[in-house]
């Protein structure tokens, strides 16, 4: 069964979280400018590289 998917534009991301999910730290709550937030669940071992990664891009900041 595939997996649904969904793109966010760059400059609508407000705030990233690190989340737990099911008990284990494998999640990152992504919280965009209109009000909208998204949890994104990884595999273990991934969530940090990503949030890393994410972080590193600069996404805009928006004092809500």
């Amino acid at each position: 069964m595939p997996h649904a998917w969904r793109m966010w534009k760059l400059e609508s991301v407000h705030e990233l979280l690190k989340r737990r999910y099911q008990l284990r730290p494998v999640a990152i709550e992504l919280f965009s400018m209109d009000g909208c937030n998204d949890l994104l669940v990884f595999h273990k071992g991934e969530r940090d590289e990503v949030f890393k990664n994410l972080l590193a891009m600069n996404l805009p900041r928006n004092s809500m």
